[in-house]
């Protein structure tokens, strides 16, 4: 098939993956060269292949070639050799290509053969490569969920691993109660970097370092291991040891002269082929993930992890724990905005669940299975977007529509089931339907919608706040840099989830709304951060709480200083948009600073001396940064007050998808220029 030409710009490859010096290291190790000590243990490889058929976001040709040239080449290979074992990453819904396109009835067959001789290990968890710490632990559940039923109805998974690495190598403290989950049921281990595992650690105490490292979590009895892989060979559990080949599959073997990307070079196959001869012939031993994890627990090499590792990738200190996929806006995208349309999608499918629950049982059995199909239909659309390609290091721009268009097909697909339940149910044959999240309300008459703030004053000046607030826009096309004055908005809010009380209490609602270039050619917008400190010096950052990813109805104490203040930034995501700055060490009330993610959602930089919303690599649409200020409140009280505004708030929808709330970003899309830019 006839796929996109290479392209020859300033785009960096999504991997450092070269083959060639993995092969030159392991050249090393079998000539002795790099040392005595290494030749005296005896050596062995973990083979681990991670597979991505998103790799070009919304090019199903590329995600053919990827099955038909590294996948089926790769497996063609290890074919040649029975006694290499070695393990396979991928999302399900590859496994699902590969086994429902009569196209791919050879590379099914093969992928068996190696699965049921035990050669190959398939590592599959999530339907599709979701960037994950940036939503709900329900997105998350939903994809573990899609997956299951995808291996299980092609008969895998009781081939699956017990071992998982997660697309760009993202952890998060809350896998350890996520992957609880029944639909994770033999999943117990995470491949996190060595970078992550090191990176983190207090510079002031001394650490053994293991292979593996168990995380508990205390409240809930439970724990995962996390299984840390290097880049280079190392001593440990007995060997001398190497993992190869950890970076992405698609270009192990790729010809870099080839017109198309991904076509496999066989000479680098051969040189790689012979190299691991080599390597077997010198007494290699060769193991899947899950074998050398086993191997590690037989011989003792594993310890507790006591220190707190937060939201991250691979390779730690160059991509800032989760900035790049969160706020640094390089490619043809705008992080914020993406991540906020797609968790705008999540309420609009949630809320549409919530009617359709409740008038399902007075529709027939039919109508009931097309409604079904159609909120499939949704969220694999849905899940799609939240794919780790449509932000992160060089999205380009069919990645970036890709993302919007799936969004849109899902709305659509909601519009739809409304319009099918309207005309069966007269009594929400409605233009538009509130929908509490909360509560499950279901408001008809948009009269009777619901909001969870009255204004008590607007436009207040900047020094009643009780935190400084500094907006500084980089722009090279401007003679002068601009510092803007954010819009302060003092509010009541309202709690109704309580039956016979209303909970109320005061909040500022913080505005900073800054116009983009609206072209995606112009990245003259270099920088835009919005800076909050303490005013009286006193106070810091230093200790705060937030909710972990995965775990949004919890929290977490954490340290500036248990970390290395330099060159470790830690961005936060904040699936919830909760930060906590207590008042002491000890104490339940402080003040809470509360991202609106539906406004816009981009992880927020941690430093001792203040907390800064950043973004960077060019601003090419609005970008309107909502945040609420809770001074005096309790830790319980911000808690419920996050959930509410963006797990659980009020949401409109709409059998006319342009009424969706929500839906109003597209004018927007629609109105940028060099859309293919």
């Amino acid at each position: 098939m006839k796929g996109i030409k290479r392209k020859k710009n300033h785009e960096l490859f999504r991997s450092i993956a070269l083959s060639s010096i993995i092969l030159s290291i392991l050249n090393l190790i079998i000539v002795g060269s790099m040392g005595g000590v290494p030749s005296l243990l005896p050596r062995c490889t973990t083979l681990f292949y991670h597979f991505n058929i998103d790799y070009r976001l919304g090019l199903e040709e590329v995600e053919d070639r990827i099955i038909r040239e590294p996948y089926h080449e790769l497996l063609k290979l290890y074919d040649r050799h029975p006694n290499w074992k070695f393990t396979i990453e991928c999302q399900a819904e590859m496994m699902f290509k590969i086994y429902t396109n009569r196209d791919y009835e050879e590379i099914k067959d093969l992928t068996n053969k190696l699965l049921e001789r035990n050669q190959m290990e398939l590592m599959c968890a999530l339907q599709f490569s979701q960037l994950f710490y940036a939503y709900p632990n329900d997105v998350f559940e939903l994809n573990l969920k899609l997956a299951n039923e995808t291996l299980e109805s092609l008969g895998l998974l009781n081939k699956r691993s017990n071992c998982i690495l997660f697309q760009e190598g993202q952890y998060a403290p809350g896998l350890v109660t996520a992957l609880n989950s029944p639909h994770a049921f033999n999943i117990d281990t995470v491949l996190v970097s060595v970078q992550q595992i090191r990176g983190f650690r207090n510079p002031n105490r001394l650490h053994e370092d293991y292979p593996v490292y168990v995380v508990q979590d205390e409240n809930l009895g439970k724990s995962i291991n996390l299984l840390q892989y290097d880049y280079f060979p190392r001593k440990e559990a007995g060997y001398f040891h190497t993992w190869n080949y950890l970076y992405d599959a698609e270009l192990a073997f790729e010809d870099e002269q080839a017109e198309e990307e991904f076509t496999v070079s066989q000479d680098k196959v051969k040189a790689f082929e012979e190299e691991m001869l080599l390597l077997e012939q010198q007494g290699n031993e060769f193991f899947t993930c899950s074998e050398w994890l086993a191997h590690c627990e037989d011989v003792g090499a594993v310890g507790l992890l006591d220190y707190y590792i937060p939201e991250s990738n691979w390779n730690t200190a160059d991509y800032n724990s989760s900035y790049t996929w969160c706020s640094n806006n390089r490619g043809s995208s705008d992080d914020g905005e993406v991540l906020a349309n797609n968790y705008r999608c999540r309420q609009i499918i949630r809320a549409t669940h919530t009617i359709h629950e409740k008038y399902k049982n007075v529709i027939s059995i039919k109508t009931q299975r097309r409604i079904e199909a159609l909120f499939l239909e949704a969220e694999r659309a849905w899940l799609q977007a939240t794919c780790t390609d449509s932000t992160g290091l060089t999205p380009r721009y069919y990645e970036r529509q890709k993302a919007e268009d799936n969004i849109l097909f899902a709305q659509k697909k909601c519009a739809q089931i409304l319009r099918i339940l309207g005309n069966n149910v007269n009594l929400i044959n409605r233009s538009r339907i509130q929908v509490d999240l909360k509560t499950g309300d279901i408001y008809r008459e948009e009269r009777n919608f619901i909001s969870l703030f009255q204004f008590e004053k607007g436009n207040i000046p900047l020094s009643t706040l009780p935190l400084n607030i500094q907006v500084l826009v980089i722009n090279e096309s401007a003679s002068d840099n601009n510092i803007l004055q954010p819009s302060i908005t003092f509010l009541k809010y309202q709690s109704l989830d309580a039956l016979t009380l209303i909970e109320t209490f005061h909040v500022y609602r913080v505005d900073v709304f800054i116009r983009g270039s609206h072209d995606w050619a112009d990245d003259s917008i270099k920088k835009i951060s919005i800076k909050i400190q303490f005013k009286e010096e006193t106070k810091n950052f230093n200790s705060i709480m937030y909710s972990p990813s995965l775990k949004e109805h919890e929290v977490k104490s954490l340290n500036r200083g248990d970390y290395d203040a330099k060159p470790l930034y830690i961005f936060l995501p904040l699936s919830n948009g909760l930060v906590f700055i207590p008042f002491s060490e000890n104490s339940n009330e402080g003040i809470a600073l509360i991202k609106d993610i539906s406004k816009r959602h981009v992880s927020w930089l941690w430093e001792k001396d203040y907390i800064e919303i950043l973004e960077t690599n060019g601003l090419h649409m609005d970008a309107h940064h909502r945040f609420y200020i809770l001074e005096n409140v309790t830790i319980q009280r911000a808690l419920k007050f996050a959930n509410r505004i963006n797990l659980y708030p009020p949401w409109i929808v709409s059998k006319d998808v342009s009424l969706m709330q929500g839906n109003e970003i597209y004018q927007a899309y629609e109105s940028m220029k060099n859309k293919e830019y």
